[in-house]
């Protein structure tokens, strides 16, 4: 149920293929093939289909709304008109008069209605827009300087049919440098916004704006994290001025259907423009934000409302196409993917295409599939009612006649399954594993008797009602048998020297709670060697109980968001720069399985540490103990090193050290007994 990849493929349509002789649902299906090659704002491509015989509805898909940047939705309307343009076009070249009907979509759900009647249209469209359809593309370039022909202007104007749209056309240098400023503080003003730098930044991170992968990540960081408002406002600017022509297109109304002509309108202008080899530049900052949409219209002298600015000019390059997602994926028939109480709830929202959905889903799922009845857009109420096992119910009957929702097997599953994004701070874990995995780790697997440590710590806790972990006097056996033994918290630098540290900071594992899920975050302890295990205790708790205790800065984010190689670069420092390893990392660490619940066992885990301990599970086994068989309590411990730095034989001597210091229930004052 995954997003398809963009692709650029679909640019390739052959009118060849049209099936001329097919029904009129498979031929309005192909005419879709030209509407998803429209323009979009921010290559969003918002729109879905939903073809009923002759008739093809078109609606906005909120999912991919530009809701920061397009708070009133003119954008979002603008660009569907453009596909229902581009749907026009293809229809009238292949023998229909396509007749369109505009809807308020707050009522219906839907945006407009193309329906595609016999005959010639009482007033048709060039007929070489067709043959721009596959052509046009969006110039982000600095316009030559040189006028539009005349002739050119004039056919262009021509276009505009709809008596509810004017094209109002700027060629005044004094007006154009007005409005460049205008952009300029929308700009500013649009970066100073994080949320508005993080939802353009998610755009630009998918690669709708047609980068390469590694271009499209870097520039998601770059947008989302660097005040980039003073570099855009003076690129932006500069591309206002050095156009021949800005194009501002107002209506009367500023309402939906007034913007799905505007979309109309703008299409057919950019579709000749790009037979006249004219670069077009749709520019939406300044219209984006209120205050610089109103001085906009002072400053052009109307009472109408600006819809949409673009630029008009020439460009020494042809721009390439941006990628697109497959037809596929905006086909509807109003099904809603979605948990069983979250329906019930009303909260579904997420459409699915049919063409993506059958009744196996449901079996592959291994969860029933109950029938759906839900528009696009739906009302809450009606949606609550949804996935309803009788088709001839009430509430279907309603929502098929209200909304003109399609009824179809819609798999469900109360176990909730679902797609999220890899969270940011895993790829940290990711990145550590790999470089460790290249280190010469030498593992050893070792037992101790914890019998002695675990009675202390529960009689202190009995006795004081303050609880000591388990976790806290292991840091505190480790650091103390390394300073006995300070040749294993060492570390070569990248002229080949060693580092050895007198200060044992100890990085352990700690479980907390990071934006309402339970997560396992590092914490340096830092010189251990020197701390009791009660200060070591409360400061573990402390992170712990921490709402973020390694809350990320704006660079970290940026940082998470770099390509891989470029990450795992950061794990090399102990080997380049030991001093700012311990500074970030510590020099030596303890990390946890979990216990393995009960029982015991050992976990075997690569490093970049010199030494390492990882904990394992305890169990009880029999041992000799002053000459009799008795019960004891076993922890299992891994101990790893790092044998470019460590000898087998100091490392022997630092594991016996380690063992003597936990049975001897090192740093835990021993109670009185009763």
């Amino acid at each position: 149920m995954s997003r398809p990849p963009l692709t650029r493929s679909v640019w390739d349509v052959d009118a060849d293929d049209f099936p001329a002789d097919g029904a009129v649902h498979d031929r309005a299906r192909f005419l879709l093939r030209y509407a998803i090659l429209a323009p979009s704002s921010h290559n969003s491509q918002p729109w879905t289909f939903d073809v009923h015989d002759d008739e093809i509805r078109f609606a906005a898909d909120e999912s991919r709304w530009l809701d920061v940047a397009d708070p009133d939705q003119r954008e979002l309307y603008v660009s569907v008109g453009c596909a229902v343009e581009n749907c026009c076009v293809a229809a009238e070249h292949f023998g229909f008069d396509p007749q369109v009907e505009y809807h308020d979509p707050a009522s219906t759900g839907r945006v407009a209605t193309v329906r595609l009647a016999d005959g010639a249209p009482a007033d048709p469209h060039p007929p070489e827009l067709f043959d721009a359809l596959t052509t046009r593309a969006t110039s982000h370039a600095v316009f030559e300087d040189r006028p539009l022909a005349p002739a050119t202007r004039q056919r262009l104007a021509a276009l505009v049919r709809d008596d509810d749209v004017t094209l109002q056309v700027v060629d005044d240098p004094d007006t154009k440098a007005a409005i460049a400023q205008l952009q300029a503080e929308a700009d500013r003003l649009q970066m100073d916004d994080p949320e508005y730098r993080r939802e353009l930044g998610h755009w630009v991170g998918l690669g709708a704006l047609g980068s390469s992968w590694l271009a499209a990540r870097v520039g998601q960081a770059v947008v989302t994290h660097l005040d980039i408002g003073d570099r855009e406002a003076a690129k932006n600017s500069k591309l206002i001025t050095s156009a021949p022509v800005v194009a501002v297109l107002t209506t009367p109304a500023d309402d939906p259907p007034a913007r799905v002509r505007t979309g109309q309108t703008f299409e057919r202008v950019a579709l000749l423009a790009s037979l006249q080899d004219v670069a077009v530049h749709p520019m939406s900052q300044t219209l984006e934000r209120p205050e610089t949409r109103s001085r906009l219209a002072d400053l052009l002298g109307t009472t109408d409302s600006p819809q949409h600015l673009f630029r008009l000019g020439y460009a020494d390059e042809s721009p390439e196409h941006t990628p697109r997602w497959p037809l596929s994926e905006f086909l509807t028939g109003g099904v809603i993917w979605c948990r069983s109480e979250e329906l019930r709830a009303g909260r579904a929202r997420r459409t699915v295409p049919l063409s993506r959905l059958s009744e196996r889903d449901g079996d592959s799922l291994g969860c029933p599939t109950r029938l759906g009845v839900v528009a696009p857009s739906t009302p809450p109420d009606v949606v609550a009612g949804a996935g309803i096992p009788d088709i001839s119910s009430p509430v279907a009957l309603s929502a098929i006649k209200r909304y003109g929702a399609s009824p179809c097997r819609l798999p469900m599953s109360d176990d909730g399954d679902r797609i999220e994004p890899f969270p940011a701070r895993r790829r940290g874990t990711v990145d550590y594993m790999r470089a460790a995995g290249r280190r010469s780790n030498v593992h050893g697997l070792v037992e101790v008797d914890v019998t002695e440590a675990r009675r202390r710590i529960a009689a202190i806790d009995a006795e004081t009602g303050t609880s000591l972990s388990f976790t806290a006097f292991l840091v505190a056996c480790l650091a103390r048998a390394i300073a006995d033994h300070p040749q294993v918290n060492a570390y070569r630098d990248w002229r080949g020297r060693l580092h050895v540290f007198e200060d044992v900071d100890v990085n352990v594992l700690v479980e907390t709670t990071i934006r309402g899920e339970r997560m396992a975050v590092p914490h340096v302890v830092r010189a251990a060697n020197e701390r009791s295990v009660r200060s070591i205790h409360d400061e573990i708790r402390a992170t712990r109980e921490s709402a973020d205790p390694t809350a990320l800065s704006r660079l970290d984010e940026l940082a998470f968001r770099l390509p891989g190689f470029l990450r795992r670069l950061v794990w090399r420092l102990p080997q380049w720069f030991p001093e700012r390893w311990k500074a970030v990392a510590g020099t030596v660490a303890v990390t946890s399985v979990g216990m393995f619940g009960a029982g015991g066992g050992w976990a075997v885990s690569p490093t970049n540490y010199t030494v390492q301990l990882t904990v394992g599970g305890i169990s009880e086994q029999p041992r000799v103990v002053d000459g009799e068989i008795t019960t004891r309590e076993v922890l299992d411990l891994t101990v790893t090193f790092d044998h470019d730095v460590v000898d087998g034989a100091p490392a022997a001597r630092f594991v016996q050290r380690l063992r003597e210091l936990a049975e001897d229930a090192h740093g835990l004052e021993s109670p009185q007994e009763p």
